[in-house]
Protein backbone atom coordinates (compact mmCIF):
# COMPACT_ATOMS: atom_id res chain seq x y z
CA UNK A 1 0.00 0.00 0.00
CA UNK A 2 2.85 2.34 0.98
CA UNK A 3 4.69 2.02 -2.20
CA UNK A 4 1.75 2.08 -4.88
CA UNK A 5 1.27 5.76 -2.68
CA UNK A 6 5.05 6.65 -3.23
CA UNK A 7 4.67 5.98 -6.48
CA UNK A 8 1.64 7.84 -6.75
CA UNK A 9 3.39 10.72 -5.12
CA UNK A 10 6.51 10.29 -7.28
CA UNK A 11 4.98 10.72 -10.54
CA UNK A 12 2.51 13.64 -9.08
CA UNK A 13 5.99 15.87 -8.08
CA UNK A 14 7.54 14.48 -11.65
CA UNK A 15 4.29 15.98 -13.57
CA UNK A 16 4.60 18.75 -11.93
CA UNK A 17 8.29 19.54 -12.62
CA UNK A 18 7.79 19.02 -16.57
CA UNK A 19 4.80 21.40 -16.37
CA UNK A 20 7.07 24.23 -14.89
CA UNK A 21 10.01 23.27 -16.62
CA UNK A 22 8.17 23.20 -20.19
CA UNK A 23 5.01 25.49 -19.77
CA UNK A 24 6.98 28.57 -20.40
CA UNK A 25 7.88 27.86 -23.46
CA UNK A 26 4.41 27.84 -25.14
CA UNK A 27 3.37 31.01 -27.05
CA UNK A 28 -0.45 30.66 -26.09
CA UNK A 29 -1.74 33.45 -28.34
CA UNK A 30 0.09 31.05 -31.78
CA UNK A 31 -2.16 27.70 -30.30
CA UNK A 32 -5.69 26.81 -31.77
CA UNK A 33 -7.57 23.98 -30.43
CA UNK A 34 -10.30 22.16 -31.90
CA UNK A 35 -13.09 21.37 -29.35
CA UNK A 36 -14.70 17.73 -29.31
CA UNK A 37 -18.35 17.64 -27.11
CA UNK A 38 -16.01 16.72 -24.29
CA UNK A 39 -12.15 17.13 -25.23
CA UNK A 40 -9.82 18.48 -27.41
CA UNK A 41 -9.68 16.71 -30.45
CA UNK A 42 -6.52 18.48 -31.47
CA UNK A 43 -4.52 21.38 -32.15
CA UNK A 44 -2.39 23.44 -34.24
CA UNK A 45 0.09 26.32 -34.06
CA UNK A 46 1.83 29.02 -36.11
CA UNK A 47 4.84 31.11 -35.99
CA UNK A 48 6.10 34.36 -38.46
CA UNK A 49 9.47 35.46 -38.67
CA UNK A 50 9.64 37.36 -35.71
CA UNK A 51 8.64 34.75 -32.57
CA UNK A 52 7.93 31.18 -32.81
CA UNK A 53 5.22 28.95 -31.55
CA UNK A 54 7.68 27.42 -29.19
CA UNK A 55 10.67 29.33 -27.78
CA UNK A 56 12.88 27.80 -25.22
CA UNK A 57 14.32 29.46 -22.36
CA UNK A 58 17.41 27.90 -20.80
CA UNK A 59 17.70 29.26 -17.84
CA UNK A 60 14.26 28.17 -17.17
CA UNK A 61 14.86 25.06 -18.10
CA UNK A 62 17.86 24.57 -15.91
CA UNK A 63 15.78 25.88 -12.69
CA UNK A 64 13.86 23.20 -13.33
CA UNK A 65 15.33 20.78 -14.40
CA UNK A 66 19.32 20.95 -13.50
CA UNK A 67 22.20 21.35 -15.88
CA UNK A 68 23.01 18.29 -17.65
CA UNK A 69 18.74 17.51 -18.34
CA UNK A 70 18.39 21.34 -19.31
CA UNK A 71 20.97 20.98 -21.99
CA UNK A 72 19.66 18.02 -23.00
CA UNK A 73 16.31 19.51 -23.65
CA UNK A 74 17.75 22.02 -25.32
CA UNK A 75 19.57 20.37 -27.87
CA UNK A 76 16.59 18.48 -28.45
CA UNK A 77 13.94 21.30 -28.91
CA UNK A 78 16.07 24.38 -30.36
CA UNK A 79 15.06 24.05 -33.74
CA UNK A 80 11.74 24.39 -32.96
CA UNK A 81 12.47 27.59 -31.16
CA UNK A 82 14.54 29.03 -33.90
CA UNK A 83 13.49 32.08 -35.66
CA UNK A 84 11.91 31.70 -39.36
CA UNK A 85 13.69 34.90 -40.56
CA UNK A 86 13.64 33.74 -44.50
CA UNK A 87 9.86 34.78 -44.31
CA UNK A 88 8.49 37.77 -45.06
CA UNK A 89 6.46 39.98 -42.35
CA UNK A 90 2.69 38.71 -43.92
CA UNK A 91 3.64 34.89 -44.11
CA UNK A 92 2.49 32.68 -41.31
CA UNK A 93 4.45 29.28 -41.19
CA UNK A 94 2.00 26.52 -39.51
CA UNK A 95 3.93 24.10 -38.02
CA UNK A 96 1.85 22.16 -35.71
CA UNK A 97 -1.28 20.65 -36.51
CA UNK A 98 -2.28 17.10 -34.72
CA UNK A 99 -5.33 15.76 -34.53
CA UNK A 100 -6.16 12.84 -31.98
CA UNK A 101 -6.24 9.58 -33.83
CA UNK A 102 -10.45 8.94 -32.48
CA UNK A 103 -10.77 12.09 -34.15
CA UNK A 104 -8.65 12.08 -37.10
CA UNK A 105 -11.13 12.25 -40.62
CA UNK A 106 -14.03 14.58 -38.43
CA UNK A 107 -12.76 17.87 -40.45
CA UNK A 108 -10.61 18.92 -37.02
CA UNK A 109 -7.78 19.62 -39.36
CA UNK A 110 -9.94 21.86 -41.88
CA UNK A 111 -11.45 23.72 -38.92
CA UNK A 112 -7.97 24.47 -37.25
CA UNK A 113 -6.85 25.70 -40.71
CA UNK A 114 -10.20 28.13 -41.14
CA UNK A 115 -9.13 29.09 -37.39
CA UNK A 116 -5.79 30.45 -37.88
CA UNK A 117 -6.59 31.86 -41.72
CA UNK A 118 -9.88 33.74 -40.88
CA UNK A 119 -8.27 35.13 -36.90
CA UNK A 120 -4.97 35.94 -38.40
CA UNK A 121 -4.08 39.03 -40.25
CA UNK A 122 -1.25 37.19 -42.18
CA UNK A 123 -1.65 37.26 -46.22
CA UNK A 124 0.37 34.40 -46.96
CA UNK A 125 0.31 30.87 -44.99
CA UNK A 126 3.06 27.79 -45.33
CA UNK A 127 2.97 24.64 -44.09
CA UNK A 128 5.47 21.78 -44.80
CA UNK A 129 4.11 18.30 -44.41
CA UNK A 130 5.33 14.39 -45.49
CA UNK A 131 3.86 13.13 -48.21
CA UNK A 132 2.33 9.94 -46.05
CA UNK A 133 0.24 12.69 -44.70
CA UNK A 134 -2.46 11.93 -46.39
CA UNK A 135 -5.66 13.30 -44.76
CA UNK A 136 -3.80 16.85 -43.85
CA UNK A 137 -2.94 17.03 -47.43
CA UNK A 138 -6.49 16.50 -48.52
CA UNK A 139 -7.37 18.99 -45.76
CA UNK A 140 -5.14 21.58 -47.18
CA UNK A 141 -5.78 21.14 -50.34
CA UNK A 142 -9.79 21.96 -49.21
CA UNK A 143 -9.11 24.37 -47.33
CA UNK A 144 -7.20 26.31 -50.59
CA UNK A 145 -3.44 25.54 -49.92
CA UNK A 146 -1.15 24.71 -53.40
CA UNK A 147 1.65 22.71 -53.09
CA UNK A 148 4.50 24.80 -54.36
CA UNK A 149 7.43 22.46 -53.83
CA UNK A 150 8.05 18.70 -52.74
CA UNK A 151 11.69 17.40 -52.14
CA UNK A 152 13.01 14.00 -51.35
CA UNK A 153 13.59 13.92 -47.14
CA UNK A 154 17.08 12.77 -46.22
CA UNK A 155 16.85 8.89 -45.48
CA UNK A 156 14.64 8.84 -49.03
CA UNK A 157 11.73 7.54 -47.79
CA UNK A 158 9.16 10.23 -47.96
CA UNK A 159 8.72 13.54 -49.68
CA UNK A 160 8.79 16.96 -48.15
CA UNK A 161 5.83 18.84 -49.72
CA UNK A 162 5.50 22.82 -49.25
CA UNK A 163 1.70 24.20 -49.14
CA UNK A 164 1.13 28.23 -49.25
CA UNK A 165 -2.05 29.81 -49.19
CA UNK A 166 -2.02 33.23 -50.20
CA UNK A 167 -4.89 35.72 -49.09
CA UNK A 168 -5.67 38.41 -52.02
CA UNK A 169 -7.64 41.13 -50.15
CA UNK A 170 -7.99 41.35 -46.55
Amino acid sequence: MYKEKDDEEKQQKTKELLINAFSHMFEIDAFYCALTEDQVGGMAAFSDNKKRAVNINVKELKKHLGGGKSKDCYEKFKSLSTPISHYDDDTAYIELIEILDEFKGQGLEEELLKAIVDQTSYRVYIVEVLDTQTDLMKSLKKCGFLEIQRRLVNDKSCYSVIYRKIIISR
